[in-house]
């Protein structure tokens, strides 16, 4: 089930010069003339390097609980650093639009601190931000909407560091002190990210209340809450509560973004896995198939959910015991995710790689391919 959280508005990056911090290829950002962000491309990867190390380093005395957000954090970087320059432009944004945020929300901090933060945030560090905004957090907790948008802003700060569990606790305190759609959608997703499916469905709720409300009942925004509320009722097994509501995402997707969309593709997609779960196997192929044909014309066929779209289908068909097309499913699934994810991405090792080597024992133990996976990610695959 891959859940869907709308974007904020971005602001046009410009690469026009170097930055003093550091060295390699830079992005400048200026508003109004004035240069506000500035961090190296090698820097940032440095920070990405330190923030893997230190997980992979917790990852040692772990819960299992905790082993699986940690595994899930350092997939993530895993992705940003497989997509440097992307994740890196994203980055400076985000740098200055904290440092914005954190200049209208400061009113009561003494300039030096402001100042302080503002310079860090320059340099790409968020912990000086964080602690202003955790200050501003406690320090207006009557002005509820004030309190909402810094808490909001630790979920965001949180989120970039890849920290799910903080993000999820920051944007739920956001949800809980002002409501509204986007705060709302944010805490929903995380929380389901984080494993607490209750406390998800909850915000999911009021998150499709709140879309009909602002955006109206046949928007893309109430689709994409509605979807999201089916698949958090889907992964704790309410399958009859949530076929309805993937349904009915679907066709106000179709009224909306149309029906060649990604969006919609992953729309039908999730309903094909439901359908699954609920043994309703010649309804779900079709929408397995329709979800790859629309991704094959819009995201491309060398693109990961492409990958995971194929995956999907060699599962389904391998599982009714119907192999004809599913080495070659599994074949591109695997080529694919190695291409775009790399062959470090825990993905690509855990799912892609696995299930065509498990495969590969049953029915070609002396294939070539067999061989590759295990030259690749080691003797124990596909067991």
């Amino acid at each position: 089930m891959q859940s869907e959280v709308v974007p904020d508005a971005t602001v046009v990056v410009q690469g026009d010069g170097a930055i003093s911090t550091g060295s390699g290829p830079a992005i400048v950002v200026k508003d109004k003339g004035q240069v506000i962000v500035g961090l190296t491309e090698e820097r940032f990867a440095e920070m990405l390097d330190a923030r893997e190390a230190k997980y992979l380093a917790q990852l040692q005395t772990s819960s299992s609980e905790e082993a699986a957000l940690l595994r899930s954090q350092i997939a993530e970087i895993e992705r940003q650093r497989n997509n440097l320059q992307v994740a890196f432009k994203a980055r400076v944004e985000e740098l200055r639009r904290l440092r914005l945020e954190l200049k209208a929300l400061a009113v009561n901090v003494p300039e030096e601190r402001l100042a302080a933060a503002q310079q860090a945030l320059y340099e790409g560090d968020t912990k000086l931000a964080d602690q202003l905004f955790a200050e501003i957090e406690e320090s207006e907790a009557e002005a509820i909407q004030r309190a909402a948008e810094a808490a909001f802003q630790r979920g965001k700060i949180a989120e970039d560091e890849v920290l799910w569990a903080d993000a999820a606790e920051h944007y739920a305190r956001a949800a809980t002190l002002a409501p509204d759609y986007s705060k709302l959608l944010k805490a929903g997703f995380f929380a389901w990210r984080a494993g607490d499916y209750s406390g998800a469905l909850q915000f999911e709720k009021q998150a499709v209340e709140a879309s009909a409300e602002q955006f109206g009942k046949t928007s893309s925004q109430h689709a994409t809450a509605i979807n999201n509320y089916a698949g958090t009722l889907q992964t704790m097994g309410r399958y009859d509560e949530a076929e309805p509501l993937y349904r009915q995402a679907i066709e106000i997707g179709k009224a909306t973004i149309g029906d060649v969309h990604p969006d919609y593709a992953t729309r039908i997609n999730n309903l094909a896995i439901l359908l699954e779960a609920m043994g309703r196997y010649e309804e779900a192929e079709p929408l397995y198939r329709q979800a790859i044909e629309i991704g094959k014309a819009t995201i491309g066929e060398a693109h990961p959910n492409y990958a995971q779209r194929l995956n999907n289908l060699a599962v389904f068909l391998e599982g009714r015991r119907r192999f004809e097309e599913v080495p070659n499913l599994y074949r591109d699934a695997v080529r694919i995710s190695r291409a775009s994810l790399g062959n470090d991405h825990p993905d690509v090792r855990a799912q892609y790689a696995q299930n065509f080597a498990r495969y590969l024992r049953k029915h070609d133990a002396k294939s070539a391919d067999l061989a590759d996976l295990i030259a690749v990610f080691g003797d124990d695959i596909g067991r």
